[in-house]
Formats: C-alpha cells, structure tokens, sequence
C-alpha cells in the first residue's frame, strides 16, 4: 500500500516538476515560442497549401495518366488497326492484282466473244441467204425430181398417152392390113404416125427444161440430168423416127389399097404410086438420119434404137417390093 502511495507520490511530483519547467521555459522563451508558433502556423499554412497542390498535382497526375493510358490504349489499338489496315491493304493489293489479272482475261475473253458474235452474225447472215438459197434449190430440185422421173419414163419405153396410143394405131394397123383392109390400114398408120409427132413434141419440151435443170442442180446431181437429159434427147430423135417411118407406112398401104381398087392401072396411077413411093423413101431417110442422132445422143440406147432401125428397115424392104411388084410391074 506504502509502495502505491510512494509511486503516486512521485508521479504527482514529477508532474508538477515538469509543468513548474515548462512554466519557467514559456516565459523564459515566450517571445521566441510565440515567434516560433506564428511561424510553424505559416508553415503549417503553407504546408496545407503545398499539400492542396500535391493533391491537385497527384489528380492531375492522376488524370494525365488515366489520359495516357488512354492514349496508349489508344494507340495500341491504332497500332492494331494500322496491322490490320496494312493486311487489309495487302490482301487488297493481291486481289487487285488478281482482279487486274481477271480483268485483263475477261477482256481478252470479251474481245474474243465479240469477235465470235461477228463471226457469228456474219454466219448467220450467210447461213440465212444460203437457207434461202436452199428453198429455192429445193423447190428446183423437187421439179427436177419430178421432171427427172418423166424423163426416165421416156427412156424405158413408158413414153406416156400419146406414145401408148400411137403403138395402138400401129396395131391396128398391122390388124386391118392382115384383114387386107388396106385403106383403113393407111388411116391407122398415119393416125400413128400423128400420134408418134405429138409424144415427140411433148418428149422435146421435157428434154428442154432437162436440159435448163441441168444448169441449177448440185455438182453432185449434174452428171444424172445430164445424162437423163441426153437420153431424153435421144427418144425425141426416136420418136422422130417412128413417126417417118409410119408415115412413109401411110404412103406404102395407099398404094396397095389403090392398086387392089384398080383392075387395070393406068400411067397416071403409076405416077402417083411412084411419087407416094419417093415420099415413103424420103421417110425413110429422115427416119434413119433421126436414129443415127438418136444414137449419138445416148450409145446406151441402142438395142430400143436398133429395134426401131429394123423395123425401118422392113418397111423399106416393103417399099423395094412394091416398087418392083406394082409400080415397075408394067415394065
């Protein structure tokens, strides 16, 4: 308890020690301590005014670097863009280059798809005029076709109504002669002979417009009217031929029938038979000189040309017999 109280003791009495001390120092230095304290106030002043402009310092510091990070945010991300931007640029470039590459080829390409338009269009034009060209061949050629078959008909011996009627005539002929009805044996035969001039008239108007055909067909058909067309022109000649020889039959039966008629002829009788006579033989020359044309025309031809000659031939020998038998009987 003593200790407590001692212990106290000596607190108070260095507590009052210490405030006696100070109270000797404050005004033992009062002056300086209040110099001191006005001073450390204007410090302390300046000290809060310094520290204001830190702290104005530190937030603009502050902001500046905020604003630079920024700007470097910033600029790394123009810098990443620039990267990009000139990759961008580059991929452009190569596709330009490509494009100007591609542009360059469908330019060429272009020229040339024009140039085949041209081409085209001019063929085109040529193949309008040669389709017209064509109908016109085709219509041409459909009647040279068709004139073509009437043409062979000719040459087979299918020589159309006019022909068929003349070998009609010309049996008849022959029947009433066997029937010995001469007169009317004359009649027939000239009748054929009529009938052999109006097939030839027709033979020859077929074998020109053969003959004009042959001009406008193809190269390739050429030889074939032009044969068919020589053919032809070889039946006209035999149908020339035919129709002087029935002629000169006409003259050759006349006689006869006159001369059965007559009982006892006179001289003007046998003058007239001798003129009838000449006429014949005239038929008969004309007759070979078609057949010898006939020929020329188509060698080919010649068996139905040989048959008529013979036949010819025949009736000349008739004729010699007449000559002989009636005419130069009395001599």
């Amino acid at each position: 308890m003593q200790k407590v109280f001692v212990g106290t003791l000596l607190v108070v009495l260095m507590a009052a020690l210490f405030a006696g001390g100070l109270i000797i120092g404050l005004g033992v230095h009062g002056p300086d301590v209040t110099a001191l304290r006005a001073e450390t106030s204007e410090q302390k002043d300046e000290l809060v005014s310094l520290q204001s402009r830190l702290s104005r310092q530190d937030d603009r510091l502050a902001t500046l670097r905020t604003e630079l990070d920024d700007v470097s945010a910033e600029r790394t991300g123009l810098t990443a863009s620039l990267d990009a931007s000139r990759s961008v640029v580059r991929d452009l470039e190569v596709k330009e280059a490509r494009l100007s590459t591609d542009l360059r080829n469908a330019q060429t390409q272009l020229e040339r798809t024009e140039n085949s338009l041209t081409s085209a269009e001019e063929r085109s034009r040529n193949l309008q005029v040669e389709v017209l060209g064509l109908t016109e061949s085709q219509r041409d050629l459909k009647v040279a076709v068709e004139l073509l078959e009437e043409v062979q008909l000719l040459t087979t011996g299918e020589f159309g109504p006019n022909h068929g009627d003349a070998q009609l005539l010309v049996e008849e002929g022959h029947r009433a002669a066997n029937s010995d009805n001469y007169g009317e044996a004359a009649k027939f035969f000239s009748e054929s002979s009529k009938a052999f001039d109006l097939a030839k008239t027709n033979a020859a108007e077929l074998t020109t417009k053969s003959e004009e055909l042959a001009d406008v067909v193809p190269d390739d058909l050429t030889p074939t009217f032009v044969e068919s067309h020589r053919q032809a022109r070889s039946t006209v000649f035999a149908m020339e031929a035919q129709a002087r020889t029935y002629q000169a039959a006409d003259y050759l039966y006349t006689i006869i029938d006159e001369w059965v008629e007559t009982d006892r002829p006179t001289r003007s009788d046998r003058a007239r038979w001798r003129e009838l006579a000449a006429m014949a033989e005239d038929q008969f020359e004309l007759a070979m000189s078609a057949l010898d044309e006939a020929d020329t025309w188509s060698p080919g031809l010649w068996r139905r040309t040989e048959a008529i000659r013979l036949n010819t031939r025949d009736w000349r020998n008739l004729m010699l017999g007449i000559r002989f038998n009636i005419i130069d009987a009395e001599n």
